[in-house]
């Protein structure tokens, strides 16, 4: 039986297994058995001098990976953990999915489209993050979570960013720009939310924080900025977003340093309209018509919720 060498190791595998591998396992064969210093072109081209395969049959698609694991944080996402793996599998070197208790086939969706799926009880939004930064091989990472969808623009300028090695700079901008479930579909543009995911995780990290998941922007503004924009399909309906916001208020009430009785009541009487104004006005969900209209009041809502339950929390220790 012939064997197909697999150049810096002393593995080999038969050339027949080989050729019924379907494209994405042969990819990761060159990419996890090589040390990751030689050129796609060279690292064929050594299989190619000793197997006599050919090299027009793998060079378009490895020239389209660049080295950059990326790592999707999710949990019941089975609605748009496909899209989200779809649009970025044939970019990055690895698909990492960190799942913590799916009960909707979110992690079958994932293993079947080729991610590597590991299991991580939930222990906050920034800490999740950062055991996922830790789960990865490369040492430059893309975070999405399970409903965020790259667009063709934001995939063209990650692509061109790594296409002659290793990015400029150390971290990149990127916008993320909210979906709503339901109207004409577009972007609510007006709506970005200016995120850094895109980086070297050897500069800068996630937080190690249960509520708090945004990484600080740099004080001396060296960070890159892509145009193009994450589609993020935060919510399904008003049922799910309701009960999502319920579960963050909890765990905001709990994490926040605890706030004055005074302070608090001022609050739950007068933040309801200003929180409404930013969030339909200054956040741009104006755009969104009536629906707009009424996620700013779910999202001025929340925020009393907060409040509400920041009360508690005082009568509870003062009970």
């Amino acid at each position: 039986m012939s064997r197909l060498l697999l150049k810096k190791t002393s593995e080999t595998i038969p050339k027949e297994d080989f050729e019924h591998l379907d494209h994405n396992a042969k990819l990761n064969i060159s990419t996890n058995q090589y040390a990751g210093k030689i050129e796609f072109k060279d690292q064929f081209a050594r299989l190619e001098e000793a197997n006599d395969l050919s090299l027009e049959k793998f060079i378009p698609a490895a020239q389209s990976i660049a080295r950059f694991s990326c790592f999707i944080i999710a949990k019941n996402e089975a609605r748009k953990i496909g899209d989200v793996i779809k649009a970025v599998r044939d970019l990055a070197d690895e698909v990492v999915v960190i799942d913590s208790s799916s009960t909707d086939g979110t992690q079958q969706i994932a293993e079947d489209l080729g991610a590597r799926v590991i299991f991580n009880e939930w222990p906050g939004y920034g800490s999740q993050k950062r055991f996922g930064e830790e789960q990865c091989r490369n040492d430059w990472v893309l975070n999405l979570d399970g409903d965020e969808v790259l667009s063709e623009e934001l995939r063209a300028e990650i692509r061109a960013l790594f296409a002659n090695g290793r990015p400029s700079l150390s971290l990149y901008q990127i916008n993320i720009v909210a979906v709503p479930p339901f109207g004409n579909g577009r972007p609510w543009h007006l709506n970005a939310v200016k995120r850094i995911r895109l980086y070297d995780r050897r500069v800068v990290r996630f937080p190690d924080h249960p509520t708090w998941d945004a990484i600080a922007f740099p004080k001396d503004g060296e960070f890159g900025v892509l145009k193009g924009i994450v589609k993020h399909y935060w919510m399904k309906d008003f049922e799910q977003q309701v009960a999502k916001m319920n579960a963050y208020t909890t765990a905001l009430a709990e994490a926040v340093p605890p706030k004055s009785m005074s302070s608090l009541t001022l609050r739950l009487f007068f933040g309801f309209p200003f929180d409404f104004f930013r969030a339909f006005i200054l956040r741009g969900h104006i755009v969104g018509g009536r629906y707009g209209f009424a996620v700013a009041m779910l999202y001025a809502f929340s925020r009393m919720m907060r409040t509400v339950k920041m009360m508690e929390r005082r009568w509870r220790v003062n009970a």
